[in-house]
């Protein structure tokens, strides 16, 4: 599974033989999957509207009023991402073309080959993992020419980054300062990518940017229908940047309605999408930048005290270009190099 990211997929199978269940859920708990077993449609339903399922094993053939179709057909609304194989002891190219109309991913026909079973799952989850990497990194490198290389020699901000260095192998929060373009999402890059988490996404959202309603469905993702003009289910920041670091700039710009919200994240390490019930488990360092003086927006009411305490574990103040002068000549250098690399100049 190495397109797969190092975290515990969970898998839910459903089936009405109990011997089926019982062995695919012993095989797929030895291959490191989080398994659930349910005998039909609705105790399956019921469980999809609590847990994140990451893939299910559906028996076309089920006891009750509704079958393994039926099932795909509401597994897929409730979890569209969700990579679905369907299994059945009666190889009909009829059944077959409906589950795949459907969005079932695979088809298998009994006596089941766990082996062959296992492979489809996970060769359809990592096309799915792959998919969304290449989305997310297409539209990085169409927003920006991304870097963390700090260009100084200036001794101020040597020291800066020396603190920085002892800091960023922990889990800890931090909170970068400075004015608008001292180069606080370069720092904030720097502590990504060269910490334990640069394996993981590197996620930047500008609060200030955005309208209220737009920042939250940015941060949390909605549910389709969760509002007017929800058509489709939306993945938010959080979910993207787990198992990597979540990048807030300009948090002072943050409504207090929302600063509650991500209080609350970041006491649970988990939310629920915008329209949505079931709760949403993410591992994610936050870091947050601002231009603004926290304490100020504090005692004016603009910003909640207690989360000034959560993203305050750790701060760093960028100073001004103007208050290191000896980086203008450095830096007038690397930008004439960058630009003419990028544009095949000389």
């Amino acid at each position: 599974m190495n397109a797969i990211p190092d975290k515990s997929l969970s898998i839910l199978i459903v089936d009405d033989e109990e011997g089926i269940r019982h062995g695919l859920t012993t095989f797929f708990s030895k291959k490191g999957f989080n398994t659930y077993s349910k005998p039909d449609f609705s105790s399956a339903v019921s469980l999809l509207n609590n847990k994140k399922i990451d893939a299910a094993i559906v028996d076309i053939k089920l006891k009750g009023s509704k079958d393994g179709i039926d099932l795909i057909r509401v597994l897929k609304r409730i979890e569209p991402d969700m990579v679905i194989v369907v299994i059945t002891g009666y190889g009909s190219i009829d059944t077959a073309v409906a589950s795949m109309k459907e969005g079932a991913a695979d088809y298998i026909v009994k006596p089941i080959d766990n082996q062959k079973l296992f492979d489809s799952i996970v060769k359809n989850i990592e096309t799915r993992f792959l998919k969304s990497e290449n989305v997310y990194l297409k539209n990085e490198i169409l927003s920006r020419y991304a870097t963390w290389d700090f260009v100084t020699k200036n001794d101020q901000l040597k020291e800066l980054l020396k603190k920085v260095d002892r800091i960023k192998d922990k889990p800890v929060t931090v909170l970068i300062t400075g004015e608008t373009g001292t180069g606080k999402e370069v720092l904030a890059r720097y502590i990504h990518y060269t910490g334990p988490r640069k394996d993981g996404k590197f996620v930047a959202i500008n609060c200030a940017a955005l309208s209220e309603e737009l920042l939250l469905s940015e941060l949390f993702g909605h549910e389709k229908g969760a509002f007017t003009g929800a058509f489709e289910r939306k993945i938010g920041k959080f979910e993207i940047a787990h198992g990597g670091t979540l990048f807030l700039d300009e948090i002072g710009d943050m409504s207090i309605e929302i600063q509650a919200k991500l209080l609350r994240v970041m006491e649970e390490s988990g939310f629920e999408r915008l329209g949505g019930t079931r709760r949403i488990d993410v591992d994610v360092r936050i870091i947050a930048a601002t231009n603004r003086s926290l304490i100020d927006l504090i005692s004016q009411g603009k910003f909640r005290e207690d989360l000034y305490y959560r993203i305050n574990v750790v701060s760093f103040n960028i100073p001004p270009l103007r208050e290191r002068k000896d980086d203008i000549p450095l830096l007038t250098r690397h930008f004439i190099e960058k630009y003419n690399k990028r544009y095949n100049k000389k």
